[in-house]
C-alpha cells in the first residue's frame, strides 16, 4: 500500500491524455474510499464502545468527492448520547436512585461502572437514566436531568478508531485508483 499522493499522481499520469478523466477517476476512488472508511469507523466504534449499531450508523456519514471538488470525508454528528443508549442494569422503571443498589452502565466494552444516584424514569414514554440535580421545578418537584455519556464524534476521534479508519480508507483508495483508471481507459478506447 502506497501513500495517497503517490497513488493520485499515478492516476494523473495514466489519464493525462483523456480530458476530465483524471478528476472523474479520482473522485470515484475517493468516494469509495470514504464509504469504506465509514463502515470501518462504525465497526471500530462498536468494537470499543457498547453503543447500538443503529445509533452509530445514523451519526456517521461519508461525504462523496466530485470531479469539481476532489475531497471526500467521513464525519460524525451527534450530541452526547445519554447513558440510556448503553447497556445498563437494572433497566426497569423505578430502579436505582438513592438508598438502592447503584445503577451500572457499560460505555466502554468490558468496563461496567456504577453511577451513584442515577435511576430509571419514564420520560416521554421511554425509560431514561436520570439523576437529581438538587434543585426544584416550578411545581416544587425535585429537578432531574439525563446523564450524558460520550458523543459519537468523540468516539470516532479516538486514536485507535481514527487509525483503523485511515488505514482502511487508504487500502480502498489504492485498490480503487487502479480500477477507476482501467474503467476510464476502457471507456476511451
Amino acid at each position: 500500500m502506497g501513500d495517497a499522493e503517490t497513488t493520485m499522481r499515478r492516476a494523473a499520469d495514466f489519464l493525462a491524455a483523456i480530458p476530465g478523466a483524471t478528476e472523474k477517476a479520482t473522485a470515484a476512488a475517493l468516494t469509495r474510499a470514504a464509504a469504506a472508511g465509514r463502515e470501518k469507523a462504525v465497526g471500530a466504534i462498536l468494537d470499543r464502545y457498547a453503543a447500538k449499531a443503529s445509533d452509530v450508523r445514523a451519526a456517521v456519514a461519508s461525504m462523496p468527492a466530485s470531479p469539481e471538488s476532489l475531497t471526500a470525508s467521513i464525519i460524525a454528528r451527534s450530541g452526547s448520547l445519554s447513558l440510556g443508549y448503553f447497556p445498563h442494569t437494572p433497566g426497569d422503571i423505578g430502579t436505582g436512585g438513592l438508598g438502592r443498589p447503584p445503577l451500572r452502565v457499560e460505555v466502554l466494552r468490558g468496563s461496567v461502572r456504577d453511577v451513584p444516584g442515577a435511576f430509571v424514569a419514564p420520560i416521554g414514554g421511554k425509560p431514561r437514566i436520570m439523576i437529581r440535580t438538587g434543585g426544584t421545578t416550578s411545581t416544587g418537584r425535585a429537578q432531574i436531568r439525563t446523564v450524558p455519556a460520550v458523543p459519537i464524534a468523540i468516539m470516532m476521534n479516538n486514536a485507535g478508531v481514527r487509525e483503523a479508519v485511515e488505514r482502511r480508507a487508504l487500502e480502498v483508495l489504492d485498490e480503487q485508483v487502479g480500477k477507476q483508471i482501467d474503467r476510464a481507459l476502457s471507456g476511451a478506447a
